[in-house]
Parts: structure tokens; C-alpha cells; sequence
């Protein structure tokens, strides 16, 4: 099985790239880790394989209109 195979056939039954994905999967795990631990955003953000917390800062922001510390504070008031 090809790469370029195996990424169209993972398209084809998920809807998205395997990147996307697992961006998707890590950006869960964030958000679960912000609401229900006190860990620090760059603690997190190497937890779910960013090792650098300003781009996880962005890519966080992007896949959910907020910044990690304004999720966490607009979650934690709604509790």
C-alpha cells in the first residue's frame, strides 16, 4: 500500500487528509485538557505533540476561533 493510496483511500472514508485528521484529534485532546486540568498552554501543547506553543497557540485558534487561554476562560465561565 502506497502512501499516496493509502491518503485517498483515508480521504474517501473519512472525508479529510490523515493530517487534518489528526490535527482534529489533538485539537480535542487540548481542548479537553484546558477545561479539565490547570496545566499551562505550553504544557499542553507539548501533551498533544506541539513543540512549539506559539504555533499551537495558532493552529488552536484557527481550528476554533479562539486563542488556548480565551477557551479556557470562556469554558470555564459557562460551567
Amino acid at each position: 500500500l502506497s502512501s499516496s493510496h493509502f491518503m485517498h483511500l483515508f480521504k474517501e472514508q473519512t472525508g479529510t487528509s490523515p493530517l487534518a485528521y489528526q490535527q482534529a484529534l489533538r485539537i480535542e485532546q487540548a481542548k479537553a485538557s484546558l477545561v479539565s486540568t490547570t496545566l499551562s498552554i505550553s504544557e499542553i501543547a507539548e501533551q498533544t505533540g506541539y513543540h512549539d506553543p506559539l504555533y499551537f497557540s495558532r493552529v488552536f485558534k484557527k481550528a476554533t476561533g479562539f486563542s488556548p487561554k480565551d477557551y479556557r476562560r470562556n469554558c470555564s465561565q459557562s460551567d
